[in-house]
């Protein structure tokens, strides 16, 4: 059985892969404000992240066998009240570091402030700093996905398995060359046509992405039981990590692996190079990396929410989230953002009916492109979610009937993907703190 698992799950071009990796997380917090006499609420904790990569070289390039990756981080935070508890300071100071890359401090701030003699209305400003160590996808992936294109990460541990440290070209100038060479055999008229049409890439190793945000919101109680929130955000990030589309290297796997042996020849100083450029004898390689231009996303926001009485609920709201790329129109870049532009929602929950309850959830989503790991565009879709339930207190009890996407309006959630459809279903759950 060993014998055909290894068969199946290590053959190159085959859809299955292998993967006994393991994620271990501890986090822990402790509350100081008894020690500082409660003037002010403080906070400190920590966490501890260990992933032990095992995937047997199908899916990470863990082609010598499983290895270990690490990354702990802690965080202190403090707020307090002033002026009669209208206002709200709070300031935090958070230190992350994994074991591939640098540690960095990150500070946010943030201000609330009540409105109005009931504080029914409240406005908020935050400032927050953050970065985001790449995933270990982004950092170890190396997928074969067909049609001579590797999906792969971004250290040097995934590119030098393939060849990427070596010789890697912009596509669009690879075809460039391929046109203009087709058909020629001279190697001086080849080198010569290289030089006119060929890009040399060199694609810096991955690092963590780093943001800056700013948001700003508010919320407004218009009538009695009517309220109103906006917010408005906008994030500013450096080394932002997205995919790049680069040609390399053809590799040559080890028989009933996906490990690597070989890589075609794509030096341009040499013939055999320029003509394996020539005749398509590369592939065409997504790897994980940062883009040193500054980037931005914009956020918006608004909410309604209406108590048409003490029983019912109802709610809507809009958002709205773009990128903006200074090479947004390089198609070699992708940008792995595969978020909608605008989103609408709404809800109306039942309560206080007896033992009788229910919701009915409504959602829209535009379609938007995505890409990374997966590329093509995803239509629009909408779907209605809803749930009646009814609660013994007797028993500890509540019986719940309803479903996910109940009308059955079948829609993707990724190119290629499966169309979904309705999900019904029926839950006994038991609360030994149920009133």
């Amino acid at each position: 059985m060993e014998e055909i698992n290894s068969g199946y799950y290590r053959t190159q071009g085959q859809a299955g892969f292998y993967d006994r990796s393991s994620f271990y997380h501890a986090e822990a917090q402790y509350d100081l404000s008894d020690f500082v006499g409660r003037w002010v609420e403080l906070l400190v904790g920590g966490n501890l992240r260990l992933f032990r990569v095992n995937t047997r070289g199908t899916l990470f390039v863990d082609y010598e066998g499983p290895f270990i990756a690490h990354e702990y981080g802690g965080f202190i935070q403090a707020n307090r009240w002033f002026w009669d508890r209208r206002l709200r300071l709070l300031a935090s100071l958070r230190y992350d570091k994994n074991q591939y890359f640098t540690g960095r401090f990150t500070p946010r701030a943030a201000v609330l402030y009540a409105l109005g003699k009931a504080r029914q209305h409240s406005l908020r400003l935050s400032y927050q700093t953050g970065f985001r160590i790449p995933t270990l996808q982004d950092q170890f992936i190396a997928l074969d996905i067909g049609f001579e294109e590797v999906t792969l990460g971004g250290t040097l541990r995934a590119r030098q398995a393939y060849g990427l440290d070596k010789f890697t070209f912009l596509p669009s100038s690879v075809s460039a060359y391929a046109n203009a060479a087709r058909g020629v055999t001279d190697s001086t008229t080849l080198a010569t046509l290289a030089a006119q049409h060929l890009v040399p890439l060199s694609v810096a190793p991955l690092k963590p992405e780093f943001v800056q945000y700013y948001e700003a919101g508010g919320r407004f109680q218009l009538l009695k039981g009517l309220y109103v929130d906006m917010e408005y955000a906008r994030a500013y990030y450096r080394d932002f990590v997205l995919y790049r589309r680069v040609i390399s290297s053809r590799p040559t796997y080890e028989p009933g692996t996906t490990k690597p042996t070989a890589l075609s020849n794509l030096n341009p100083a040499t013939l055999e190079g320029l003509q394996n450029l020539r005749d398509g004898k590369y592939y065409t390689y997504s790897t994980a990396t940062n883009l040193a231009d500054q980037v931005y996303a914009e956020y918006a926001s608004v909410g309604v929410e209406y108590a048409i009485s003490p029983k019912v609920l109802w709610t809507i709201s809009y958002s709205y989230a773009t990128l903006v790329l200074s090479v947004a129109q390089d198609p070699s870049f992708l940008p792995n953002f595969n978020t909608p532009r605008h989103k609408v929602g709404s809800s109306l929950f039942l309560t206080g009916f007896g033992r009788w309850g229910g919701s009915l959830n409504y959602r829209w989503i535009d379609a938007f492109e995505m890409d990374g790991l997966i590329k093509g565009p995803v239509p629009a879709a909408q779907w209605v979610d809803a749930q009646v339930s009814y609660t013994v207190p007797k028993w500890k009890t509540q019986f719940r009937i309803g479903g996910q996407n109940v009308l059955n309006i079948q829609y993707v959630q990724l190119p290629g993907g499966p169309r979904v459809g309705g999900v019904y279903y029926f839950q006994v759950v038991y609360d030994p703190f149920l009133r």
